[in-house]
């Protein structure tokens, strides 16, 4: 069974328009009208981390708002766990949880176990329940050790832990986190994922996830969802979209002074299927396909320039999601030309 639906989704926005005349915009305002979501359907069943990810202003956070019961679609059908997310709210918030990295649900100045005993009260959790979800989500996750610090003494990772357990202590069928791991160290960024799998291993938790981290995604993610322009682009494992790119290889060349000019302008010359990415004083990055020519530029680089020590790696998850969009944008400008 599929625990969101979301069915051929538009999203539209009145924006105002700005001119020089001040006065004029006030009185005499005009409107523009900008699509943040335009016809986008997927379903997710129970149990299954999502990731879903896109650029700026792609519309992940408007997809967020409106399977959550923020914003209203301005056609289509949106159904998580069966209902209308924007009927019933206060009985459909107690069945979900939410966490945004840049925003908190714990109280500044006090201890985090008030907070955790202030959702107690919002939710109506039964006393049982909630010590024993207490108990299981603070030793998962590793902060019974400071249940009793103010939250403005904690660090950003401590705080996102806490963030995590606050969202998870009502038991909800959903988590839909937002940028998580955004600012965290790497050890914060390991127990973080450690512990969201076995959480939705354990309580079979579905979860939703928008992030720019690609290790949250190689780490988390079953499946990804890629949306641009407020279009949906690719939605499977995230394996297939990296095997679209598996062929390239990422060549590193640490150049001495004053030499890189000179070998961008040859391998530019010789190289047609190269593209130079980086290009710094004492170094150059390229990109290039695996078959002749990358053949052909191993001898070149040591027997024409004494260039022995590069280094030859495949493409990273955050390079290959910046090709797939790239390839889409070139795509939909042909379409328009």
């Amino acid at each position: 069974m599929n625990e969101i639906e979301f069915r051929n989704i538009y999203k539209e926005y009145r924006l105002k328009k700005r001119t020089t005349h001040f006065l004029k915009d006030f009185f005499h305002p005009q409107y523009e009208r900008k699509m943040a979501l335009n016809g986008v359907s997927f379903s997710i069943p129970q149990g299954q981390v999502v990731g879903y990810i896109g650029p700026n202003g792609a519309g992940k956070s408007t997809t967020i708002k409106i399977m959550t019961g923020i914003l209203k679609p301005t056609s289509g059908t949106c159904r998580v766990l069966g209902a209308d997310p924007t009927q019933n709210h206060n009985q459909f918030v107690r069945q979900i949880g939410v966490v945004f990295g840049n925003r908190s649900n714990l109280i500044w100045d006090l201890p985090v176990i008030d907070s955790f005993k202030m959702m107690k009260e919002i939710y109506e959790i039964e006393d049982d329940r909630f010590n024993a979800q207490l108990e299981l989500l603070t030793q998962s996750i590793g902060i019974q050790d400071i249940l009793d610090v103010p939250v403005r003494q904690m660090s950003l990772g401590q705080r996102m832990r806490c963030e995590l357990v606050v969202a998870l202590l009502h038991s909800p069928k959903i988590l839909f986190l937002d940028e998580p791991t955004l600012g965290l160290d790497a050890v914060s960024k390991i127990a973080m994922h450690r512990f969201i799998k076995r959480i939705n291993v354990e309580q079979k938790l579905t979860v939703v996830l928008t992030t720019h981290d690609m290790n949250d995604i190689n780490e988390l993610a079953q499946r990804i969802i890629v949306i641009g322009n407020g279009s949906k682009l690719y939605d499977g494992a995230p394996s297939e979209i990296i095997n679209r790119f598996n062929n390239l290889r990422k060549v590193t060349i640490p150049l001495i002074s004053g030499q890189s000019d000179v070998l961008f302008q040859a391998i530019d010359q010789r190289f047609t299927e190269c593209q130079i990415t980086q290009k710094l004083e004492n170094e150059i990055t390229l990109e290039i396909p695996e078959g002749p020519q990358l053949n052909a530029l191993l001898p070149f680089l040591t027997n024409q320039y004494q260039i022995e020590n590069y280094t030859i790696q495949p493409l990273n998850t955050e390079e290959v999601i910046a090709h797939f969009y790239q390839q889409h944008a070139e795509a939909e400008h042909e379409k328009i030309s």
